[in-house]
């Protein structure tokens, strides 16, 4: 809470005079409803509201773009106008008539309940920036708050309520904040950069300079400001300096020379300066010269102009070849981030563009059943080969070795190539633990043979990507067996919590709907003690089935206990839910029984709860699911809502 002797250095005259005005119109109205809350305007005599003020009041609390709230002694809301309703999402229904703390508790969590108290004791406050929720966003905005008191009209020292006026300075804090950082950029820059920077008037004394512009020039800053820049150019420099500077003042353009520069201690230096005008209200002000120290450059560039010559095709090839390793490097790295075959796909697509951007390819996978060869990644010109073919197509497959063709004229072609064939081609089988999982092709797209340097790359990574899939394969069904329930197929209870507890932080952060059904198998312990474990096995799976072909993508089904399961519906509202739920009744019925001497057919019971109608946790909500469920197993075969 930010206190001041005068409340109007952050507000213009215009806001406090509306405030003055809300407060002494809100002020008679309290003091009419105190008086007599059923007195007409022309019953109350001289003392009564007017309709005109009345509807100036409501003209004024409408109609501004700030929010207005007032408030009487019992810190209860009595007013609550629509910029307020704007500003935090909540309406006047929510807030009229409650308790300050009760209808906004955020505001109390801001620390606004000293401002409301010191309205309440005549004092005027403001509350500067404080951060609020932008509702349907998840943004963060600020606003200020000027806080005053509401005056008995009869009485000026009696306080019966207070007034805020509330305003979104969201975009000035943006607005400061980038400049904030603008300029401490700048400064950064200035300060830090490799490069002399300095400026200098029309007169030519220089006005400020950087550490690099002490550091070339030897001249210590306090010394450097009684200088003129025309002062550290070389005798032979000067006139150069003096006429470039005529030229840029009449032409307006940047100016950039070499020139040569002498150090306090007589050190001769080239410097390439870059200068151009400053400009002070559409008036050029000065100069503002960015200078880079060339002096070792002059003296290398002649001998370096011939051992570059020389290297620069070695420089070039290594180059690509460095590229190449670090993007091998990188591939390694994320293939092993990797939690999907699709981002695996995804990976090889941009990492193979890099790395053969002269060949077309493809990734290749066998089929469970090993009798088809898909392609599942491909990148380049890929109308030289098929995208399916058979295992034995591929030389590559049948030798379990790397197939390359360098000259497509004179090798042993693969099945899987059109006609005419590539210049050249190349096959390497992915092999993990003594298994072939698929291969990467590439095709030379262009005119010469496929360098053998590719091959080597291509090796690589093939190993790559058959690790990559080989360890995520491990990791899949290592997860499958810690979250999936062995019996049924369907998720446990342990991820069925973790689960719910994820999907209800959701709803409340997203204000969505949230629905669990929970059922349960009716008589099915009759069932188990009639026909046996074998039979009641497979009725449990053949519920687990009939819940994972019958639920929406997103929803998660689980198995909760014994035969008892769960349905978590994230987005799902209340009556849809029920829908649901009844529909899967109707499917449980269908659910037959298979005996010895014949069959027959089981029901299901059926509980329901929604966030956050039933509960706000997971404990409350799969409380009020069980309780529900409970409910219908007395009668069997229905569907009943919790309370």
């Amino acid at each position: 809470m930010d206190k001041e002797e005068d409340p109007k250095t952050n507000f213009t005259d215009e806001l406090e005079s509306i405030r003055a005005q809300i407060a002494r119109l809100q002020g008679l109205i309290q003091q009419s409803q105190a008086q007599d809350p059923e007195q007409t305007p022309d019953e109350a005599g001289s003392g009564s509201i007017l309709q005109s003020d009345k509807r100036l009041l409501e003209q004024l609390i409408n109609s501004s773009m700030d929010g207005i709230l007032a408030f009487n002694r019992d810190l209860c809301f009595t007013v609550w106008n629509p910029g307020m309703e704007r500003l935090f999402g909540i309406g006047s229904k929510s807030t009229l008539g409650r308790h300050v703390f009760e209808a906004c508790p955020f505001l109390k969590d801001l620390g606004e309940d000293r401002n409301f108290e010191a309205a309440l004791k005549g004092e005027k406050v403001i509350s500067r920036n404080k951060r609020y929720p932008i509702p349907g966003t998840a943004k963060q905005g600020y606003f200020e708050g000027y806080y005053g008191p509401i005056h008995d009209i009869y009485d000026e020292g009696n306080v019966i309520g207070g007034l805020a006026i509330i305003r979104d300075v969201t975009e000035r804090r943006i607005a400061e904040e980038r400049q904030r950082i603008s300029e401490e950029q700048y400064r950064e820059l200035f300060e830090n950069a490799c490069d002399m920077v300095y400026t200098y008037d029309l007169t030519g004394k220089i006005t400020a300079l950087n550490r690099a512009a002490e550091r070339v020039t030897g001249y210590p800053r306090s010394e450097a400001l009684q200088m003129k820049f025309s002062q550290l150019a070389a005798p032979e420099f000067q006139l150069v300096v003096h006429r470039a500077f005529e030229r840029q003042l009449a032409e307006g353009a940047p100016v950039t020379q070499v020139i040569d520069i002498i150090a306090k201690d007589s050190s001769r230096f080239t410097l390439e300066a870059n200068h151009r005008l400053i400009f002070h209200e559409g008036k050029a002000a000065g100069v503002q010269g960015i200078a880079r120290d060339i002096t070792e450059r002059k003296k290398a560039e002649s001998a370096l102009k011939k051992a570059n010559q020389e290297l620069e095709a070695r420089v070039r090839e290594l180059q690509q070849r460095t590229h190449e390793m670090t993007l091998l490097s990188e591939l390694g790295d994320i293939l092993r981030a990797c939690l999907t075959t699709e981002e695996i796909y995804e990976v090889i697509i941009r990492i193979a563009q890099e790395i053969f951007p002269s060949q077309g390819g493809a990734l290749y996978i066998i089929s469970p059943q090993r009798t088809i060869v898909e392609a599942v990644a491909e990148w380049g010109d890929t109308s030289k080969f098929e995208l399916t073919f058979a295992p034995d197509e591929c030389w590559a497959l049948r030798r379990g070795r790397v197939h390359w063709v360098r000259d497509a004229g004179i090798g042993l072609l693969c099945k899987h190539l059109y006609s005419p064939p590539p210049s050249g081609c190349l096959c390497v089988p992915m092999m993990a633990q003594s298994e072939a999982l698929g291969i990467l092709h590439l095709a030379q797209t262009q005119d010469g043979p496929l360098p053998e340097a590719k091959q080597e790359l291509a090796s690589a990574m093939a190993e790559h990507v058959a690790m990559a899939l080989s360890n995520l394969k491990l990791h899949e069904t290592l997860r499958n067996q810690s979250i999936r329930d062995q019996q049924t197929g369907l998720f446990n209870r342990s991820f069925m919590e973790e689960s719910l507890e994820l999907e209800l932080r959701r709803a409340v952060r997203s204000q969505h709907p949230l629905s669990i059904i929970m059922l349960s198998l009716d008589r099915f312990q009759q069932l188990n003690d009639k026909y046996g474990m074998e039979i009641s096995e497979s009725v449990l799976k053949d519920a687990g089935m009939l819940l994972q072909t019958n639920v929406r993508k997103g929803d998660i089904a689980c198995r909760y206990a014994g035969h008892t399961f769960v349905l978590i519906m994230p987005q799902s509202s209340f009556e849809t839910s029920r829908q649901r739920a009844e529909s899967m009744r109707s499917l449980a019925r269908n659910l037959e029984i298979k005996y010895r001497n014949g069959s027959g057919h089981i029901t299901a019971s059926f509980g329901l709860a929604a966030f956050p109608g039933h509960g706000q946790t997971v404990e409350t909500l799969l409380r009020s699911a069980e309780a529900a469920l409970n409910r219908a197993s007395m009668g069997g075969d229905c569907v009943v809502a919790a309370n």
